[in-house]
């Protein structure tokens, strides 16, 4: 009796004194879809493929910088969040500097009036480096005159692409005058084209979350929920609600200031981590992904852009455009994702056809090395550059016109017919790749003016940032 009293004693006082590790003692996991910083996936040099090529032209589409929360989101979710800093109980398995860090916690987007369609400084900071970067590289591109049949600029119409393009432009050329290169009827079009797609694609949600919402009911979602309550100490029907929108502010908190760890970040493990990107990236594996075929459409805009800036005879690489520049929403970095086939799953085979590994909500941990990771993609500032080479081997060989594509600053593979790959790729090649793709999703019909029964109120409804609930 004596001893198991003793064992008691000792038990009770293990348990009082058991050892929580603190968030900043474990190994930090930082990509958060779209969320995530362009430090972290990014390239800080951009190699040059061939010293025998000079690269003539440049097609770019870019993603605004690092920008601050709308103010929907700061007067709906973040005051939805903050009662649950006082939740945490005795019983939380967590160390106290967390518990103290979530319990003081005051969202830094609240601190001090914020523009809230402007970048932050981090956004701003991260376009001007990618901006001298791009320069520096191709210095004989921008060298040329600073006008519209040199240059060819396309801007989207919200102030985050906007203020995302001044920067840019004012450290390439010296000027935030965007009128200079001001688009033609034709780009016009496009650019009209591309805010219907994203309104389109907003209005569409429930259909593109139905595989997203049925992994939020999922057991591997519902472990991430009882992992959370069993730290902060409650039941997960207390908590099951908010995971989402604590999930979200540590993004966004974590973009703000990448030095800093955000308060709420400290609640999650690695692998809850692992599984909310997973349960985001469903969402865009659907809207813009892969998941439907039908998605390629959403390229179109570009697809021909892309095309008609390089569409040239062998004998005209020195006329304009040298630089067509797109600033545009994340949907359409992505989509230039769909146009050239990367990021496809490995396929396996089923009945002599090959089939590609689809991602849905009951695959997660087969799908833990998948290649679909909106994370890498797009994250703030997230771009794609495709470059037109002029090379010259030898004084005897014919002059050979090739094209390379780099996301992230980083030059990527692009899948070809029979399973073969290239980095730098013959043009022509491309250019029939890229005209299958238009003819295959009937491009030019899908460019042309439609007669929209919505009013254009509605069509330009304020995108608001959306927390769709886990298990509700």
């Amino acid at each position: 009796m004596k001893f198991l009293c003793v064992v008691s004693i000792l038990l009770v006082f293990t348990n009082a004194n058991e050892y929580y590790p603190c968030y900043e003692e474990t190994d930090q996991y930082w990509y958060f879809p779209l969320k995530t910083t362009y430090k972290s996936v990014s390239s800080k040099e951009i190699e040059l493929p061939e010293s025998n090529c000079i690269p003539v032209k440049l097609f770019m589409v870019i993603r605004n910088g690092t920008s601050n929360v709308s103010k929907h989101f700061i007067e709906e979710h973040l005051s939805e969040i903050h009662p649950y800093r006082n939740i945490i109980t005795e019983n939380a398995k967590m160390c106290q500097t967390d518990i103290e860090a979530i319990k003081n916690w005051k969202s830094i987007f609240e601190r001090k009036e914020l523009n809230y369609k402007c970048l932050t400084k981090n956004g701003r900071e991260e376009i001007h480096e990618l901006a001298l970067r791009i320069k520096n590289t191709f210095l004989d591109i921008f060298s040329k005159p600073q006008n519209s049949d040199n240059y060819n600029i396309l801007v989207m119409p919200n102030e985050n692409c906007q203020e995302t393009g001044e920067i840019f432009i004012q450290t390439i050329f010296g000027s935030t005058n965007i009128d200079k290169f001001k688009a033609d009827d034709k780009d016009n079009q496009i650019l009209e084209k591309l805010e219907d797609i994203s309104f389109t694609i907003k209005k569409l949600t429930d259909y593109y979350s139905s595989e997203m919402v049925k992994f939020g009911k999922s057991n591997t979602m519902k472990n991430v929920v009882q992992r959370i309550a069993d730290k902060m100490g409650i039941e997960p029907e207390e908590i099951k609600g908010i995971i989402k929108i604590m999930y979200d502010v540590c993004g966004y908190e974590r973009s703000y200031a990448e030095k800093v760890i955000p308060a709420w970040c400290r609640v999650f493990c690695q692998e809850d981590l692992e599984v909310l990107e997973y349960y985001d990236d469903l969402y865009w594996y659907y809207a813009i992904g892969y998941g439907h075929n039908e998605n390629g459409r959403w390229a179109c805009p570009l697809a021909i852009r892309l095309l008609d800036s390089f569409k040239t005879t062998f004998f005209l690489t020195d006329t304009g455009p040298y630089g067509t520049i797109n600033f545009t929403s994340h949907e359409f970095v992505l989509s230039m994702y769909f146009l050239l086939g990367i990021g496809k799953n490995e396929k396996r085979s089923k009945k002599k056809s090959d089939r590609e590994i689809i991602m849905d909500s009951s695959n997660y941990h087969s799908m833990k090395d998948r290649n679909w990771r909106t994370s890498l993609f797009s994250p703030w500032a997230a771009n794609v550059t495709a470059v037109y080479f002029k090379c010259n081997y030898n004084w005897y060989s014919p002059t050979l016109y090739k094209i390379a594509f780099y996301f992230n600053e980083k030059i990527v593979a692009v899948p070809m017919k029979g399973g073969s790959t290239c980095e730098v790729c013959l043009w022509p090649v491309i250019e029939e790749k890229i005209n299958i793709f238009i003819h295959n999703y009937k491009c030019h019909k899908f460019l042309e003016p439609e007669n929209k029964e919505d009013s254009n109120e509605d069509s330009k409804e304020e995108n608001k940032e959306e927390s769709i609930p886990i298990d509700e």
